[in-house]
C-alpha cells in the first residue's frame, strides 16, 4: 500500500508546475515512503538468523548506499535544467519512470518471495487434543482507537498547544527584551510531537534500556552526519572558496559514496566476528576526525581527502546500525512497532540539523565572520559523534 501511494505521489511530482503542489506531492512521497519502509524493515528480524545480522546489516548498508549513488547518477544523466523545456520534461519523466519501475518490481518480489511469519495464539489448555482441534483464544473486541491512544494523542496535542501559546505570549509580552526565535519554537514543538509519537508506540526507556540507548546512539550519530551533509555546499562556497561549490559538493559526495561502499559490507561482516560496539567506536572516531579537519583547515585537497575518511566511517556505521537494533529489539511480537520507533531516530535529526545550523550560520555571516560560524557548526558535529560513540558503552545486551 505504501509503495502504490508512493508511485502515485511520484507521478504527481513529475507533472506539477507550481511550488505549493510540488510541496504537497513531496510530502506525500515522504509519508508513503516511510509507510512502506517501516514494515519492510520489520520483516528482516523475522527472517534473518541472529548469527547473520551483521552480514545482513552490511548488505543493507551496501544496497542503501548503492541506491543513493544510482539515484544521483540516474538524475544527473537524464535531468538537465539548462536544456529546452520539452527536453527537460522528457528527461524528468524518464527518471521518474525508472524509479517507479524499480519500486514496483521490488515490491512484487517482496510480496511473492518473502514468507511472512504470522503470530497466532492457540489455546494449549488441552495438550492431549490434536492440533487441528485447538481453538483460537477469544480476545476482547477492540475499538478502532484504544483509550490509551486517544489519551496520548490528546495529551500530546494539548502539550503542543500549551507550549505554542506560552512562547507566543512570551514574545508578545517582550519580557526582558528577549524573543524566542521561530526556529527554536519549531524545535520545541517537534520534540513534543516526537515524545508523543514515541509514547504512542509504547516506547519505555526504563523497561527497555538497551533499546533506548541504541535509539539515542542513532539519533546523535545521525545528527552529526546531517550537520555536515546539510551545510557542505555552503561550506565549500563560504569557507573553502571554490569557484563551483555545487560541483565540488558532488565530487565530495562521490568520494564518500565510493569509500562507504568499501566499508559498508566488510564492517557488517566484521561485526559478527568482532562485535558491534567496536565498529561503532571506529566509525564514530573517523567521522569526528572529519569534523576536526573541517574546523582546522579549509584546504580543498584536505577537505576532499576527508571525504574518503568520512565515507569509511559512514559506511561502517550504516552497515552496523541495523544489526545493533536487531540485537536489542524489546519484543518478538512487535518488530514493526519497534522499528517504527527506530525510524524516528533517523527522521528527527534531518529536521533538527538545519533548524539549529541555519540560524547559526546566518548569525555569524551577518556579523561578518562566516568561517567562524562553520567552525562552531562542525565543532558541534564532532561533539555529536563523540556522544553517539560513548552511548554505545551503555548497551548492556551487546558485550563488545
Amino acid at each position: 500500500m505504501g509503495t502504490l501511494v508512493n508511485v502515485g505521489a511520484l507521478l504527481w511530482m513529475a507533472s506539477v508546475r507550481d511550488i505549493p503542489s510540488l510541496t504537497l506531492a513531496y510530502a506525500l512521497v515522504q509519508f508513503s515512503s516511510n509507510a512502506a519502509q517501516a514494515p519492510f524493515h520489520a520483516l528482516l528480524p523475522d527472517i534473518v538468523p541472529a548469527n547473520q545480522r551483521g552480514l545482513t546489516s552490511g548488505v543493507i548498508g551496501l544496497l542503501t548506499i548503492g541506491g543513493n549513488v544510482g539515484g544521483v547518477l540516474l538524475a544527473g544523466s537524464f535531468i538537465d535544467a539548462s536544456k529546452p523545456l520539452a527536453q527537460y520534461q522528457q528527461g524528468l519523466w524518464i527518471a521518474y519512470s525508472a524509479i517507479v519501475i524499480v519500486m514496483v518490481v521490488l515490491m512484487l518480489v517482496t510480496l511473492f518471495s518473502v514468507r511472512e511469519r504470522m503470530h497466532l495464539s492457540f489455546s494449549n489448555r488441552f495438550p492431549s487434543e490434536p492440533l487441528l482441534e485447538n481453538r483460537l483464544e477469544v480476545r476482547p473486541r477492540r475499538t478502532w482507537l484504544p483509550r490509551s491512544v486517544v489519551t496520548t494523542l490528546s495529551a500530546t496535542g494539548a502539550a503542543i498547544l500549551l507550549a505554542w501559546g506560552l512562547m507566543t505570549l512570551w514574545n508578545a509580552s517582550n519580557i526582558a527584551a528577549i524573543q524566542i526565535d521561530s526556529n527554536l519554537q519549531q524545535v520545541v514543538l517537534e520534540l513534543l510531537a516526537t515524545v508523543g509519537i514515541l509514547r504512542l508506540f509504547d516506547f519505555n526507556p526504563r523497561r527497555d534500556p538497551d533499546f533506548a540507548w541504541v535509539l539515542a546512539t542513532r539519533l546523535v550519530m545521525m545528527l552529526g552526519i546531517y550537520t555536515i551533509q546539510t551545510f557542505l555546499q555552503y561550506y565549500m562556497r563560504d569557507a573553502v572558496g571554490v569557484a563551483h561549490p555545487e560541483q565540488a559538493t558532488t565530487n565530495f559526495l562521490i568520494i564518500v559514496a565510493l569509500t562507504s561502499l568499501v566499508s559498508a559490507f566488510t564492517a557488517g561482516w566484521l561485526s559478527d566476528r568482532f562485535g558491534r560496539k567496536r565498529l561503532v567506536y571506529a566509525s564514530g572516531f573517523m567521522m569526528a576526525l572529519v569534523g576536526v579537519v573541517f574546523v582546522v583547515t579549509h584546504s580543498f585537497v584536505l577537505v576532499m581527502a576527508a571525504g574518503a575518511l568520512f565515507g569509511l566511517g559512514y559506511g561502517a556505521y550504516q552497515s552496523v546500525d541495523w544489526a545493533l537494533v536487531a540485537d536489542v529489539l524489546p519484543s518478538d511480537e512487535h518488530f514493526a512497532r519497534d522499528m517504527g520507533v527506530w525510524n524516528v531516530a533517523l527522521s528527527l535529526p534531518q529536521v533538527i540539523a538545519p533548524v539549529l545550523g541555519g540560524p547559526l550560520i546566518d548569525a555569524f555571516t551577518h556579523a561578518g565572520n562566516p568561517v567562524l560560524g562553520y567552525q562552531v557548526l562542525f565543532s558541534m558535529s564532532i561533539v555529536y559523534c563523540i556522544i553517539g560513540t560513548l552511548t554505545v558503552r551503555f548497551i548492556r545486551g551487546i558485550r563488545r
